[in-house]
C-alpha cells in the first residue's frame, strides 16, 4: 500500500530551513538529507 504525503507550506519552509543549517557544515550531507525524502531514493 503507498501513501501520499502531502506538505504544508510550513513543512517545506522548514524542510528547507533544516537543509540550509546542514549545509552550513556539509553540503554532500544536506544533499543525501533531502534526497531522502524524494520516492524510490534513499
Amino acid at each position: 500500500m503507498a501513501f501520499q504525503l502531502i506538505w504544508s507550506p510550513s513543512a517545506q519552509l522548514d524542510l528547507k530551513d533544516i537543509t540550509n543549517f546542514i549545509a552550513e557544515d556539509s553540503h554532500s550531507a544536506a544533499q543525501c538529507f533531502i534526497e531522502s525524502f524524494i520516492p524510490g531514493r534513499g
